[in-house]
């Protein structure tokens, strides 16, 4: 991860296959190792300039990029502000279940800003 200043404001780049996550009030690298499915050392080596005791709101860490699964059955999803999986199955018209099912390596209660997510097609 590099720290790049750009018109005196700290850009962060995070390294391939990693991506940038902003830390949210209840964070934790604990909760972020069960978010990302990664470990609490990944998080740490990822972001060796910040002490994960000290993790502040608005923060920007690397976290690794969770593989997708193919979505042959529907149509990629990136997670906007404010968005819950609810909100997103019922714009799309579908059960919450099924995108849960259709997603089971991300935590529902859990999702974030620029995730991708697997909507299944209306039946």
């Amino acid at each position: 991860m590099n720290i790049t200043d750009y018109n005196n404001q700290n850009i962060k780049v995070c390294p391939m296959g990693t991506d940038k996550y902003v830390i949210a009030p209840t964070d934790t690298f604990y909760k972020l190792s069960r978010l990302f499915n990664t470990t609490i050392d990944e998080l740490k080596e990822l972001n060796p300039e910040i002490n994960p005791e000290r993790l502040k709101i608005g923060q920007e860490v690397c976290v690794p990029v969770p593989s997708l699964l193919p979505c042959t059955d529907g149509e990629f999803y990136t997670v906007q502000d404010g968005d819950t999986l609810y909100k997103i199955a019922k714009a799309y018209g579908i059960s919450l279940d099924k995108i849960i099912q259709r997603n089971p390596f991300i935590n529902p209660n859990l999702i974030y800003v620029g995730q991708q997510i697997c909507v299944p097609y209306k039946e």
